[in-house]
């Protein structure tokens, strides 16, 4: 319940930052320090600073799809842990992992061995999945950032170059 709110007012934060609050005669182009802060304190926050809502549900996207993976990982992870725990010290008396027994039997009483390079490989990925989500929620700000510094970039149809012959030679006209 506590995270529906935080999602709720968080929401409302951003909707509330990219209405317009008054009538500008000159259209200002959105700060890159201000896309950059946005995109840090919030994903899509600098998306939509930069009125490039399309990108909102992509940033959500990858972002989602990564934890998810993040998620399945360490579930996965945490059941070869404990049964693996369970087939190492199945010998000793007491035994001090007897509360891992319905996992090691779940997962089809596995030798140690065995457990043991899956627990391993699932670590490794779970360890992956964290940095995938540290790189999709990078990629979201560096998105926001470069995006707010080319707004004002020319990309007119008068970009050219001409080379004519003069009687001094050649002579070069550009224009952009």
């Amino acid at each position: 319940m506590k995270v529906f709110k935080k999602t709720v007012i968080s929401l409302v934060f951003l909707f509330l930052s990219i209405l317009p609050l008054g009538v500008s005669a000159q259209k200002s182009l959105p700060s890159p320090k201000g896309a950059l802060w946005r995109a840090l304190i919030l994903p899509g926050w600098g998306q939509a600073y930069n009125h490039q809502y399309w990108k909102i549900p992509i940033v959500y996207a990858g972002i989602g799809g990564t934890i998810g993976w993040l998620v399945y990982q360490q579930r996965w992870y945490r059941l070869y842990k404990e049964a693996y725990l369970y087939a190492a010290y199945q010998n000793e008396t007491p035994h001090p992992y007897a509360s891992f027994k319905d996992t090691y039997e779940a997962l089809g009483n596995l030798p140690a061995s065995v457990l043991r390079t899956q627990r391993n490989r699932l670590r490794r990925n779970r360890d992956l999945a964290i940095l995938s989500v540290v790189a999709a929620y990078s990629l979201s700000v560096l998105d926001a950032y470069i995006s707010a510094h080319l707004m004002d970039f020319d990309v007119s149809e008068d970009l050219s170059i001409h080379i004519s012959p003069s009687t001094d030679g050649l002579t070069l006209y550009a224009r952009w």
